[in-house]
């Protein structure tokens, strides 16, 4: 690679040096021959065209824009991101993009449904599209020691407050959801002997309810109850965690 950057460099260097030498080595233009009595003004034109500085000036100009292109073009190629600019895309949420609230609903009823794969997806998207926005709220939330919310019922205010972190809930119960849907899969492959879908989705599930305790401050309301009621995913995570400790099924048991 380095070698490749100083042939690059040494290309723009010979163009550039060529270019000022052809510049300032040019022959100057013959004077033409005309008779003595116009030879004054002759001379004029020919000093005039041969010297004008704005010639040169703009020539100097393309030659730097040239160069600097050529740089561009060479940082682009041999770097994939040098300006640092792909986490904030790649975080950014599309324009497509439902709303966290949306994708959490959706979430919540394809696991209700036991439609485990697909709730496995939305929680996916959920949390690429989400997951930038909920970790700035906990980290804002830590650093102003900010009181956990409450557990449970709440009052109308109280509701307002945890709704107001809309990203930070929806996607600490996407990670919990995902966590449980994958334990269900690992369940089926175990059931039917694919011993390789069961220990990858084991490892996916074991993986997702340990991170859901990197949002503390998230909460989410109980499946089928009343709107009022509010859970905390973390706590969650950590009963099934325990819970599928003692599991019968030697694959998934060590969730």
């Amino acid at each position: 690679m380095n070698r490749l950057n100083g042939l690059a460099l040494a290309t723009i260097g010979i163009s550039f040096n060529q270019l000022v030498t052809e510049q300032e080595g040019a022959p100057a233009p013959p004077k033409p021959v005309v008779p003595p009595a116009t030879t004054d003004r002759a001379e004029e034109a020919s000093g005039s065209a041969g010297s004008d500085p704005r010639r040169y000036s703009l020539n100097w100009w393309v030659a730097w824009a040239t160069i600097a292109a050529v740089i561009l073009a060479l940082l682009a190629w041999l770097l994939p991101d040098p300006f640092g600019f792909g986490d904030r895309i790649d975080n950014a949420p599309s324009a497509n993009v439902p709303s966290s609230a949306s994708l959490e609903s959706a979430m919540w009823d394809a696991y209700s449904r036991q439609r485990y794969g697909e709730a496995v997806d939305t929680a996916t998207l959920l949390i690429n599209s989400y997951l930038a926005d909920a970790q700035a709220l906990q980290q804002q939330k830590l650093a102003d020691n900010v009181p956990q919310p409450p557990i449970g019922t709440v009052s109308a205010e109280e509701r307002g407050a945890i709704f107001a972190d809309g990203p930070l809930n929806s996607v600490a119960a996407a990670y919990l959801v995902r966590g449980l849907a994958q334990k269900e899969l690992c369940l089926r492959a175990a059931g039917s002997g694919d011993t390789d879908a069961a220990t990858a989705a084991r490892d996916s599930a074991r993986a997702d309810l340990q991170a859901v305790s990197a949002f503390p401050h998230a909460r989410s309301i109980e499946p089928g109850s009343n709107s009022n009621a509010f859970f905390a995913p973390y706590g969650r995570a950590i009963e099934e965690l325990g819970r599928l400790s003692q599991s019968t099924s030697p694959l998934c048991g060590g969730v």
